[in-house]
């Protein structure tokens, strides 16, 4: 379903979508086209929590790190501006996304993190000390629920097939060929999955298994050690 979307994005792209993605657009471009980028993607959800959260579990300054989902960058960003000695690399699905993140880098001076698209971990090469993911896990019967400012967001941000669940459970099962020995996955997650993926993650051997509330007190991040 994912590569289905993913593809489906792409056939849609304009002539200045495409020159977006090649960074090749000029400064009269750039005015016309990255308001309708932010628009898109600029919402942080809950991302401040989850970079609180991360931050406080990252004891090696030169660890190598992927965020992926990066969306406009906002933890990838974060965590190099906190640990500069970090290697950081940002991965996202959507090219409007990573052109969102790297101009937010460029605008903020910082240069030490890698944009890479990727479906999830498809196009990332070598290990990594932490794997932090701000996946979509919104179920497609839920989408009547939506309010009118989440649903502008692109579907492929939004919906993770039947149960919300589909994208992350895809990402536990892949992320122990990409993790260092004792390496942290941190995923925020919806609403009532918690169970389920602590299930998943226990079947495929991570340890040290946490689940944590965000500020109104629901269970909305999972962390686990694999190796």
């Amino acid at each position: 379903m994912h590569h289905r979307l993913l593809q489906k994005t792409r056939n849609r792209k304009s002539a200045l979508e495409r020159r977006a993605s090649a960074g090749a657009l000029t400064r009269a471009e750039k005015a016309r086209y990255l308001p309708r980028v932010r628009a898109r993607f600029g919402r942080a959800r809950t991302g401040a929590v989850t970079r609180a959260l991360v931050e406080s579990r990252i004891m090696n300054r030169e660890s190598r790190i992927v965020d992926l989902g990066t969306g406009s960058g906002v933890i990838a960003l974060s965590l190099a501006k906190k640990i500069p000695e970090a290697k950081i690399t940002a991965a996202d699905i959507s090219d409007d996304a990573l052109l969102l993140g790297h101009e937010n880098a460029v605008r903020l001076r910082i240069s030490g993190v890698q944009f890479l698209q990727s479906d999830l971990l498809e196009n990332v090469d070598g290990k990594f000390d932490l794997i932090v993911a701000n996946l979509p896990y919104i179920s497609r019967h839920d989408r009547d629920q939506l309010t009118p400012e989440v649903l502008r967001d692109p579907e492929v941000a939004l919906f993770a097939g039947e149960k919300g669940d589909e994208i992350i459970r895809r990402l536990i099962e892949t992320a122990p060929w990409h993790l260092n020995a004792g390496g942290l996955l941190a995923l925020e997650i919806g609403l009532g999955q918690e169970a389920v993926l602590i299930d998943l993650l226990r079947e495929k051997n991570y340890r040290d298994i946490e689940a944590k509330n965000d500020y109104s007190g629901r269970t909305r991040f999972l962390f686990a050690r694999y190796g």
